[in-house]
């Protein structure tokens, strides 16, 4: 997954822009949450709305997810053995349409 996938929007709020019939892997790097040896215990994600999530993982640092659908929200908690927790929140919607 390249970080361009996320895109922030002028209101802050982070979005992944993919059609309804997409099935897509994305990932999000933890790598600064992470200190002195410290890794990540657990991570879960959850979606309200049209986005089903399926075949999470963890690969280091990274906690990768796949997600399917569009038009909700996307949130994912993860806690490191040292206690660190961290909540990252995005909007999947459809690509704009051209005019």
């Amino acid at each position: 997954m390249s970080s361009s996938a996320f895109v922030t929007r002028d209101d802050g709020s982070v979005v992944i822009y993919q059609d309804a019939a997409d099935r897509l892997d994305y990932g999000i790097d933890h790598a600064g949450l992470l200190r002195n040896g410290d890794t990540i215990k657990l991570s879960t994600w959850s979606a309200v709305g049209g986005v089903v999530i399926s075949d999470e993982g963890v690969a280091g640092s990274v906690v990768v997810a796949m997600l399917e659908g569009t038009n909700g929200t996307v949130r994912n908690h993860v806690t490191t053995e040292a206690g660190r927790k961290r909540v990252t929140t995005f909007c999947v919607e459809p690509p704009p349409t051209c005019a």
